[in-house]
């Protein structure tokens, strides 16, 4: 595999779980609907970030709310540093768009 082929893959495993590294070097990816109900990504020390979409299906992909450990998230990006911390951000989608969602 080249370098070319890495970085590909590299984006279409971040862009399932629903996380867009928007701007290169930047700690901040853009949140999406992620493509699996349950995502679990192993960090040093043992530690763990879940990711979690309730309600989806093949028509129900917009986000209606989020949160960030058990607190509600309002932004539509997340920092790197609360991913390599550990936790659970989860979703609640519909099949209906939430317009108000990620405008802070």
């Amino acid at each position: 595999m080249d370098d070319d082929e890495g970085t590909m893959s590299a984006w279409y495993v971040l862009s399932a779980m629903g996380l867009y590294p928007v701007v290169v070097g930047e700690p901040v990816f853009q949140l999406g609907t992620p493509i699996f109900d349950k995502v679990s990504i192993k960090l040093h020390g043992g530690e763990k970030f879940e990711i979690k979409t309730k309600g989806l299906t093949e028509n129900n992909f917009y986000i209606q709310k989020a949160t960030l450990n058990g607190k509600e998230h309002t932004q539509s990006y997340i920092k790197h540093k609360y991913l390599v911390a550990g936790g659970v951000l989860e979703y609640n989608v519909s099949n209906i768009p939430n317009k108000d969602w990620g405008h802070q």
